[in-house]
């Protein structure tokens, strides 16, 4: 809302700046429109470099801004078409000429109401705030160097914050959704989970009380027939046994639970509060032996492609699990030690019990037996095979042939056990050898090589700080042996597979803007003077995360982009009217100082509107407020840092580039 109204102000600042000074007011919104729509065009078309680019980039970041590019190219087109031609149309009828005789001013005096007095009354207050501008202008015109040192001072502080500001792909939100699964032993039969579910859903409702009681000191708020406190917050909950855990392989003994809140504005607690209480009292249960807790939205699984991968994913790709399977736990130690480190699991069951036969392919051949005669035989002792079949009247039945189910019950009996071939009946144990092993429920696969994931979830820090610190513990503690392999998956992956297409973005953006503000001011330098602003955006962005503490993530990175086509606007309009006032032969100096009071208005009515628009967003509760408001915060931070940049730094900076440049018929001071 704020970028929309930034053209419209600039115009109509400009009409009503010549209507004061005495200019007609249809000759005025002529004039005054044409004199800065040069700046608006260019101003325009800065901002639009840099979200068009949105509409191209791929994965999770294209799925979140690709219509947001779209859509605030085309309402700043928009703005653009009435700022230049419905803004001053609607001036040159609606305005009034400022009253000039005694009479007209007499007149006035009977005709004022609260809202003139009101504005003569800021009005002096902005003439006198103006006035101090253009003396801080040009004392910095004669310190050059001092402001110099005083904008890289700024910058290098920046850089300090950075370490402060952590990294992740999307921000933790409350978004009144809650995931439980769970693996009990292979072996536990449906009824065994569902009773564990069951288990879970009184867990929930005490822990809920239990927080509850906690944020109301003691008050209980709503009593049920028993006594107990009702549940204010839990709108529906369900649950089933014989699910699938982390998205892979399912069966009897998984459960998953899901819950929905109701909305944050109406209960006391955080679904994450609630989650940290329900998980502390699961980790005590001993026949659990995975258990998964989130709190995310859903816009997350599905950007993660439906799966429940928690925030760091470690893949060990290798073909002999045994070795996989080793490395991972060793990183699960390491990683237990990580601080911001929680819950790591590697998400690989320890199997079912499985008989293991060893064919003896020499003893085979001695005997004239065939292998697969042997298979096949075996098959028949423990699974069956149809003999014959048995009619009786119209109906008919098949005849299976199948050891009893006494004599298959140890693998002695299977050793013990005689198959027939070729006519003679042979002892099992002098054929193979059987042994009673696990084997894996399901064998995982990244790129067709078999892998074994280790997943953790994160707290009090950053998952992009906490990827860093496993990964440097991983190259300086791990040594992979020959065919083993690791790589990073998860949200991990795709942060930085999304931060290099923004990264690209930001960068093109950047260079777009040039080319603009290169084709308007028909130079090289001036646009390389109004470049200087991005930095100190970036500045003012990362000061206001930091002390916000909030991450660089994907939100918060648009902010970013979007601060490069905004924060050069006030330093176009500017540099501008400077080259105006240049070509009416004014020196230098008297340029800058009366370009910066002139449009000392226009760039601060466009930064608070910006500001002000960002400002409910940055400031939102509600529900999915956590997500947007990085980017709003950014913005804002940004715009501040810049603006005074832009005031100060930037007439300075274009004097000390620009000084020597002497007007015809002028001396340059």
């Amino acid at each position: 809302i704020g970028m929309v109204v930034d053209n419209a102000i600039v115009v109509l600042e400009n009409i009503t700046s010549h209507i004061n000074r005495g200019v007609k007011v249809l000759e005025a919104s002529m004039f005054a429109a044409s004199e800065v729509g040069l700046s608006i065009v260019a101003s325009t078309a800065t901002t639009i470099c840099v979200f068009l680019p949105l509409i191209f980039v791929q994965g999770a970041s294209g799925i979140m801004f690709r219509q947001l590019g779209g859509l605030v190219t085309a309402t700043l087109l928009a703005s653009m078409f009435c700022a230049m031609v419905l803004t001053p149309m609607l001036s040159s009828k609606l305005l009034r000429p400022v009253p000039r005789t005694k009479r007209e001013i007499e007149e006035a005096e009977k005709h004022k109401t609260w809202r003139s007095r009101l504005y003569e009354r800021t009005e002096k207050w902005f003439q006198t705030f103006e006035a101090s501008y253009g003396w801080l202008l040009g004392k910095a015109l004669k310190h050059r160097y001092v402001v110099i040192l005083i904008a890289a001072a700024i910058a290098g502080l920046s850089l300090l914050a950075i370490p402060f500001v952590g990294t992740e792909f999307t921000p933790d939100q409350d978004t009144g959704e809650m995931s439980i699964r769970f693996q009990l032993p292979v072996s536990t039969r449906a009824e065994v989970t569902a009773e564990t579910c069951k288990r879970i859903v009184r867990l929930l409702y005490a822990k809920e009380t239990e927080l509850m009681e906690g944020k109301y000191h003691g008050k209980r708020i709503a009593d049920d027939e028993d006594g107990n406190v009702r549940s204010t917050g839990i709108r529906f909950q369900n649950w089933r046994a014989g699910s699938s855990m982390f998205g892979r392989g399912s069966g009897s003994h998984v459960g998953q639970m899901d819950i929905k809140f109701v909305p944050k504005e109406e209960r006391p607690y955080s679904t994450a509060e609630l989650g940290d209480l329900i998980l502390s009292e699961m980790r005590q249960w001993p026949e659990f032996e995975r258990t998964f807790l989130a709190t995310s939205n859903r816009l997350m699984t599905m950007i993660m492609g439906g799966s429940n991968e928690k925030p760091i994913v470690v893949a060990v790709l290798g073909y002999n699990l045994d070795t996989t399977l080793g490395i991972a736990n060793h990183i699960r130690e390491m990683a237990l030690d990580i601080p911001g480190v929680r819950d790591p699991i590697v998400t690989f069951d320890n199997g079912n019990r499985e008989l293991v036969i060893n064919i003896d392919r020499e003893a085979a051949a001695v005997l004239g037996v065939k292998v697969d005669s042997i298979v096949s035989s075996i098959r028949t002792l423990f699974y069956g095979n149809e003999a014959s079949q048995f009619r009786q009247g119209e109906d008919e039945y098949e005849i299976f042939v199948q050891l009893g189910e006494r004599e298959r019950q140890s693998v002695s009996d299977l050793q013990n056990s005689e198959i027939t071939v070729n006519g003679r009946q042979i002892r099992l144990d002098a054929l193979a050898t059987i042994s009673e092993e696990l084997g894996p429920v399901r064998i995982e696969r990244n790129n067709q090589e078999r892998v074994v994931y280790l997943q953790m979830d994160v707290y009090e820090r950053s998952s992009g700080e906490v990827a860093a610190d496993l990964k440097k513990a991983i190259a300086e503690n791990v040594i992979l042996p020959p065919g083993v392999a690791i790589t990073y998956e998860g949200q991990i992956k795709e942060q930085g597979k999304s931060f290099s297409d923004l990264t690209l973005m930001l960068v093109l953006g950047i260079l777009l803007v040039y080319m603009v503000m290169a084709a308007q001011f028909e130079s090289y330098v001036e646009p390389f003077i109004v470049m200087f602003s991005i930095p100190f955006a970036f500045s003012g962005a990362i000061f206001a995360l930091a002390i916000t503490d909030k991450t660089l993530n994907i939100m918060s990175f648009i902010g970013l982009i979007m601060l490069v086509g905004t924060v050069v606007n006030n330093a176009i309009v500017l540099i501008d009217f400077i080259n105006i006032l240049l070509a009416r032969k004014i020196p230098v100096a008297d340029a800058i100082q009366q370009a910066g009071r002139q449009r000392l208005r226009p760039v601060l009515m466009t930064t608070l509107t910006t500001i002000f628009g960002m400002l409910p967003m940055a400031l939102s509760t509600s529900t999915g407020s956590e997500l947007w408001s990085p980017l709003a915060i950014a913005i804002i931070g940004g715009l501040s840092i810049s603006t005074l940049v832009t005031l100060i730094f930037i007439p300075t900076l274009y004097y000390f580039v620009r000084k020597n440049r002497k007007p015809e018929g002028a001396v340059a001071l």
